[in-house]
């Protein structure tokens, strides 16, 4: 019973399109919710109709049931489907340009920003730099790229730079990728 009222906000959030921190548990969770509350209801119209004398073929209720976690499953794949594709063409736009991810007051991003004007990278490089402190569409983007990357999106820090393939974090490592592009171009 407990798993049919935790999954009723769940669906919700779910139908929304909200992306969950652990989508394979709140899937499993919202599934089994679903479940219980279908064989809930039919259960309580199997007793309804056995008490009426009006369930004479014991196929109908099982029909029922598939057809409806069917029509479910295949709405719940077309949303994954829909959502795959968006990240992926968001993905494909922002995959060949670098972005440098940094906070204002941030003392390592400090010292990549005087790296890049004292070396004029951003005439030697193009890239695009974020503030993520302020901006919380960049930070929600910093995480997104670091998830592509596999780090765990809840430490990450800054400066961060993505390359359109690779992560890079900290100070040291994002001035030696700015010299290395500098130098080869």
């Amino acid at each position: 019973m407990v798993v049919a009222i935790t999954s009723v906000p769940l669906l919700v959030t779910y139908l929304k399109g909200v992306s969950p921190k652990y989508p394979l548990i709140t899937d499993l969770h919202v599934w089994a919710g679903v479940i219980f509350i279908i064989f809930a209801i039919l259960r309580i119209v199997r007793i309804k109709l056995i008490e009426k004398k009006i369930m004479k073929n014991k196929v109908i209720i099982p029909t029922i049931l598939f057809v409806i976690v069917l029509i479910f499953s295949f709405f719940a794949l077309s949303q994954t489907k829909d959502k795959d594709k968006i990240v992926a063409e968001e993905n494909q736009q922002t995959d060949s340009q670098i972005i440098l991810y940094y906070g204002d007051g941030c003392p390592h991003c400090a010292i990549v920003e005087e790296y890049i004007d004292e070396n004029k990278i951003e005439d030697l490089v193009s890239f695009e730099q974020k503030e993520v402190y302020y901006n919380r569409s960049n930070a929600e983007e910093l995480q997104a790229k670091a998830k592509i990357c596999g780090l765990p999106t809840n430490s990450i820090g800054v400066p961060f730079l993505w390359d359109g393939r690779t992560c890079l974090i900290g100070d040291q490592d994002i001035i030696n990728f700015f010299k290395q592009k500098s130098n080869s171009q």
